[in-house]
């Protein structure tokens, strides 16, 4: 999980949000106090000792110690289904197995610097017992967990309730404010609407019936503006999407767009400022390879750019055209550009083809319905550029996803694919990071696509949310850690009529 002491609520150099995948520095251990790769095969993790499974009496289940034994079956089970294959073909087949009780051990193939997100904090490292996977695991009721909270109700499309577990391990904390507790989580009882309607949604947080949301739909700025004004208690904290949409220009199939200097002159051309007001009110333009919430030790801002990379956001129509011309289109150059149906990118893809009718590119969008368009997104053998979406959300497992790509051509650049794989097999995270910030800049140079701004979304709460700083995720979807935090102020809630 991330570390909640360098994000908003402490010295507030990460921002702890969905869009900034955590960077090895800013890690911190749950379930394990420490960790180590003994060598570049051997990923070592210490257990916490007395972390406690829950009891769960419906299968029979008393509460005991979570164990290295409990990880080895959980890990070997992951690694042996189809997700697993695909995102831990670094680790071997059986690989996991205990060296003691609170030693937990993983044998890889090889080092991978994309070892946290795929098996420490993101969606591959669920730790649970044998018993629950032997009473049914798809039943909620069997669930079993070592987390703050207990789930007790489930109502399909309605709520998921959850009630206080009064033996999480972690419940003696010293916070934000100097004290020190040993009550946590100090919320008794935690419902967790589950509300599908928008404007039902909106109505919850609204008339304050719900203390909090983080439902990125919610979060767009039609509705910050319009909760602004008949809910102006409310707080607000800005977080970045975490995808993007992009022209993928520079594709595996040869075409004129494999002439970097035609390329440049699209991304000099196009007036990203004008985007954002036009169709975000308000986001960030430089969003490629990695999100501007990064750390600086990876994300290089744009007025810190090298000259060749910063021209790219100037926006200098005139110069763009005769870019085009020099690079031999004196008559300048037809694109189709292929987009989905969904009215934003209908919106993006017309304001690029203006703007780019004026430095000689004529644009013939080409409409897809959404299934049909990424098909032709991830056709190899499609030499037109396509708008789609990309994620810029994780450090080396984004730049390792380019040299496997089958839509950005950047994947045929020898060199720089050399270098992505040096990157991932850096032990060193502060070694790893100035690489990172390296291949993040030359993956710019190579204008592979055309990324568009990302546009900002809002999370809202109440005041009487007490010890909560915006934050929005501790690790992939993993919100607990935070809510464990979090006490409501009744007599304030009261107060303010609710």
């Amino acid at each position: 999980a991330a570390v909640l002491a360098k994000g908003t609520r402490g010295i507030n150099v990460f921002g702890i949000k969905r869009t900034e995948k955590i960077p090895e520095d800013f890690l911190k251990g749950n379930l394990a106090e420490s960790w180590e790769w003994e060598n570049p095969t051997t990923l070592v993790f210490h257990l916490r000792k007395g972390v406690m499974f829950f009891a769960n009496p419906r299968i029979g289940f008393k509460a005991r110690e979570y164990t290295a034994y409990d990880g080895v079956f959980a890990m070997n089970r992951y690694r042996a289904t189809r997700l697993g294959d695909r995102w831990l073909t670094w680790v071997k087949k059986d690989g996991w197995e205990a060296r003691d009780k609170y030693t937990l051990v993983c044998n890889a193939e090889h080092y991978s610097a994309t070892y946290p997100f795929s098996v420490a904090y993101g969606a591959h490292g669920e730790q649970y017992p044998k018993e629950m996977v032997d009473a049914g695991p798809k039943d909620w009721r069997n669930l079993i967990g070592t987390g703050p909270f207990i789930p007790v109700e489930y109502v399909e499309d309605s709520y998921a309730a959850y009630e206080k577990n009064p033996n999480w391990w972690n419940k003696k904390q010293t916070l934000s404010d100097g004290k020190e507790y040993d009550n946590l989580p100090f919320i008794d009882r935690l419902v967790w609407p589950i509300i599908m309607d928008e404007s039902t949604a909106v109505a919850a947080i609204r008339t304050g019936k719900a203390d909090l949301s983080v439902a990125p739909k919610l979060g767009v700025r039609r509705y910050m503006e319009s909760l602004k004004k008949t809910s102006p208690e409310l707080v607000t904290w800005p977080y970045l999407s975490g995808n993007a949409l992009n022209v993928g220009i520079w594709r595996k199939k040869p075409s004129i767009w494999h002439n970097l200097e035609l390329r440049r002159a699209l991304h000099i051309g196009t007036d990203f400022d004008a985007i954002t007001k036009a169709i975000f009110v308000e986001g960030e333009k430089h969003t490629a390879p990695f999100n501007p919430g990064l750390p600086t030790s990876i994300y290089t801002p744009i007025e810190d750019l090298p000259p060749k990379a910063k021209e790219l956001f100037s926006n200098d129509p005139k110069k763009a055209k005769q870019m085009i011309v020099d690079a031999g289109y004196p008559d300048g150059v037809k694109m189709n550009l292929h987009v989905s149906n969904v009215p934003l990118e209908q919106d993006i893809a017309s304001v690029l083809a203006a703007m780019w009718k004026e430095i000689g590119v004529d644009v013939t969008i080409v409409p897809h319905e959404y299934a049909a368009r990424e098909a032709v997104s991830s056709d190899e053998g499609n030499a037109e550029p396509v708008l789609a979406s990309f994620g810029h959300n994780l450090t080396a497992a984004r730049l390792l996803s380019f040299t496997k790509s089958t839509t950005h051509g950047i994947a045929t650049d020898e060199k720089w694919v050399a270098e992505v794989k040096d990157m991932a097999s850096t032990m060193d995270s502060t070694e790893r990071n100035a690489k990172l910030k390296k291949l993040g800049i030359d993956f710019l140079n190579q204008v592979p696509m055309i990324a568009m701004p990302v546009q900002y979304t809002f999370i809202y709460n109440w005041p009487w949310v007490k010890n909560y700083y915006g934050e929005l995720e501790t690790g992939y979807l993993n919100y607990t850690p935070l809510i464990a935090r979090m006490w409501i102020d009744q007599n304030l809630k009261k107060k303010m009529g609710h």
